[in-house]
């Protein structure tokens, strides 16, 4: 398979508990098991403002774990018991959920690279349980869920299983030499922030804003823009321009220093000297 400049490995991660949707949600993995296996009502109907195609939801696929949301949490409530371990803050990290997504336009077999992906999870966290791992191919890009349980030594410690800035780079390296690079996949490596962002991906926040406009009204969009372009002053002041003055970008004017001369020097008005009384 010859890679392509838009065939980009995209590997997320996030925690499940504090900060996730709704912030120290006790039920938040129940609520990842429903979304991931298609039971929220929701997210299904024709009206809905997800990405779902539930005429296409017929063709996900679950390579790991229950068949529905309540099996999935029951399956990490026998693991913990076994493990003696209880969730002893209401801010703790309740599960850490994989996202590793692939192009649409993806030559190959999706499911045997989501296969390989979800292999390389077990060997990478060999002492993590899995708990779910759903494949999608009802949304614009092919991608799997894949949903760990970071127990370790007996106890909820999900910091641990998310590892610090130098763990993530080690781990998407890992990623790429065992799955992206026998896929076909090109290796972006992270920038400042942490995160894999793309032409590919801006197209489809433009393409889907310019169809559903109404979800700039959505809190969450907005601080997500918002987030996006505080991290560059130069971009977001320019594209403050395109938006205000017609398309045209002002450039700021740059002043020259006046340097003094002579006869500005001997020619400047004085203060008036100060008078002191005994």
């Amino acid at each position: 398979m010859t890679p392509s400049l838009d065939y980009v490995q995209v590997l997320c991660m996030q925690k499940l508990g504090k900060d996730y949707w709704i912030e120290n949600d006790p039920d938040i993995v129940l609520k990842a098991a429903k979304h991931n296996l298609r039971e929220i009502i929701s997210e299904m109907s024709a009206d809905s403002t997800s990405k779902i195609n539930p005429k296409l939801s017929r063709k996900n696929v679950i390579l790991r774990g229950k068949s529905s949301a309540l099996e999935v949490v029951a399956e990490m409530e026998r693991i913990m018991f076994v493990a003696g371990a209880k969730v002893k803050r209401r801010d703790q990290i309740r599960g850490v959920e994989y996202i590793y997504s692939l192009p649409s336009n993806l030559q190959g077999n999706p499911i045997a690279c989501f296969e390989a992906f979800v292999d390389w999870l077990e060997m990478y966290f060999s002492d993590i349980p899995i708990l779910s791992a759903v494949a999608h191919f009802d949304e614009p890009r092919p991608h799997v869920h894949v949903i760990l349980l970071p127990l370790v030594d007996g106890k909820l410690q999900g910091h641990k299983v998310m590892g610090n800035a130098a763990d993530i780079k080690m781990m998407h390296e890992s990623c790429y030499q065992h799955v992206g690079a026998k896929f076909g996949l090109k290796y972006r490596r992270q920038d400042n922030h942490g995160d894999y962002f793309g032409n590919a991906d801006a197209m489809d926040i433009l393409n889907e804003l310019s169809v559903s406009p109404e979800k700039l009204n959505d809190p969450k969009i907005r601080e997500f823009l918002l987030k996006l372009f505080s991290n560059d002053a130069d971009t977001t002041r320019k594209f403050k321009c395109l938006l205000l003055n017609g398309g045209r970008i002002r450039k700021r004017k740059k002043t020259k220093k006046r340097t003094a001369t002579f006869v500005g020097i001997m020619t400047k008005p004085c203060k008036p000297d100060r008078i002191y009384y005994k």
